[in-house]
């Protein structure tokens, strides 16, 4: 369930939490609004009720913001214990944002608010300084060549990775030689990620969608299982397709999981107009588009906005063959191709504004094609980002709960340096 933090309890309802996200082109079922719980900032301060806050007359004070605090802290304590199936917070209220960081240090749930999406859409139009674009024609890239990791990397180098949580990812049985920016390679984070693989749970299998067999039913229990067992704040998956498998994965697990990276589709279509559309990259166009329906409704996307989402396949791009074989890709021969690829694409549907990366083996690409068509690139990584920006310490704003001395670019391109756990505060 989600702990919806509003500014006044008595006039948000969970029945107009639900009109905006219809609004927005999300699909919420009678069971899916039944897992939202509203609380107010009101019940911990009587002085954010609508009508102070409108006028603002919000009491700002050093000693009210740390009484509000911990009664923030300890009106989500009591929600939790109440209902312990609560499993994250959600900030509706944009000026309540100063005390994410205290919830998230003190109740060890994950907290998302305004910050945290504004965090994620910035990062989708910026480059990934761990294998980022190289192209001088961009103000990201220094005049040596280099991205520089000073503006790109802000938020991070004021955190020490040792303190930071581990996210674990989900593998399919399958093995091949990841590029940097694949999910599985360990410098496509700032953090520490683990893995482990679902015996049995092949990419021929999630590709068909099948209900899971016995044999890999038990291979994704294992698996999460192992992970939960290392301390994993969250789970992700290293293919896409596993988001037939989002539900399953889910119930099993006893932390977040967001197994795909088509779990991003519903922020798209809350984005943007009814009017623009989106461009969906896959390994094989002929395997997901017969599928993109399903699965966009099983990542909660409304059928009435299914048809601004187009798949755009890359099997024929030179060297791209690589991927089906299992074989390591030479990301720099592949990337022209996929440049120009979505380039056509664009030109001939020019209401497309944003990029969705469905394939794990994709986000080594997407820093090309955020510089080539100056759209927003979702991908696996801005993803698993996006979690991982709710459970760590934003340096910016709150306790800096994770902060402790700065830490030097060497230093964080050195997953290797990184402990084998690390223990969630």
């Amino acid at each position: 369930m989600i702990l919806v933090i509003t500014n006044d309890q008595t006039d948000f309802s969970v029945q107009k939490l639900w009109q905006s996200m219809k609004n927005m082109g999300f699909k919420v079922s009678e069971s899916e609004r039944a897992r939202y719980l509203i609380a107010g900032m009101r019940e911990c301060d009587e002085s954010y009720s609508t009508f102070n806050v409108v006028q603002g007359a919000v009491i700002d004070t050093a000693d009210g913001r740390e009484k509000n605090e911990l009664e923030l802290t300890k009106l989500v304590s009591r929600k939790k214990q109440a209902e312990p199936r609560i499993k994250a917070v959600l900030m509706e209220s944009t000026i309540v944002c100063e005390y994410s960081d205290a919830l998230r240090y003190r109740t060890q749930l994950p907290v998302f608010d305004v910050l945290t999406m504004v965090d994620f859409l910035h990062q989708s139009t910026s480059p990934n300084p761990r294998f980022g674009s190289t192209d001088s024609r961009f103000s990201w890239v220094d005049q040596g060549g280099e991205p520089d990791m000073d503006l790109l990397a802000a938020r991070w180098r004021y955190l020490d990775p040792t303190k930071l949580p581990v996210v674990g990812i989900l593998r399919i049985d399958y093995s091949y030689p990841p590029a940097p920016g694949d999910v599985d390679h360990p410098n496509s984070y700032f953090y520490k990620t683990v893995k482990e693989t679902a015996k049995g749970l092949t990419f021929k299998a999630v590709q068909a969608a099948q209900p899971l067999t016995k044999e890999q039913r038990e291979g994704m229990e294992r698996a999460i299982k192992n992970l939960e067992a290392i301390g994993v704040s969250g789970i992700t998956g290293d293919c896409g397709f596993l988001m037939n498998y989002q539900a399953e994965a889910r119930t099993i697990a006893k932390v977040p999981c967001f197994v795909s990276s088509m779990l991003q589709c519903p922020l798209l279509s809350a984005f943007y107009s009814n009017s623009e559309q989106f461009l969906v990259l896959t390994a094989n166009g002929e395997s997901l588009r017969p599928a993109l329906s399903s699965m966009l409704s099983l990542c909660c996307v409304d059928e009435s906005v299914h048809s601004r989402f187009h798949v755009v396949g890359c099997e024929n791009v030179p060297g791209f063959d690589a991927v089906a074989k299992g074989e390591a890709v030479d990301v720099e021969r592949v990337k022209p191709g996929v440049v120009d690829l979505v380039l056509n694409e664009i030109d001939q549907r020019p209401q497309v504004r944003a990029i969705m990366l469905e394939c794990t083996e994709l986000p080594p690409y997407a820093d090309a094609l955020r510089c080539a068509t100056n759209m927003p690139v979702l991908d696996a990584i801005t993803l698993v980002d996006f979690f991982h920006s709710a459970i760590s310490d934003n340096p910016f704003v709150g306790m800096n709960f994770q902060s402790s001395t700065r830490v030097s670019s060497p230093q964080l391109s050195s997953p290797d340096q990184l402990p084998d756990t690390v223990q969630y505060l």
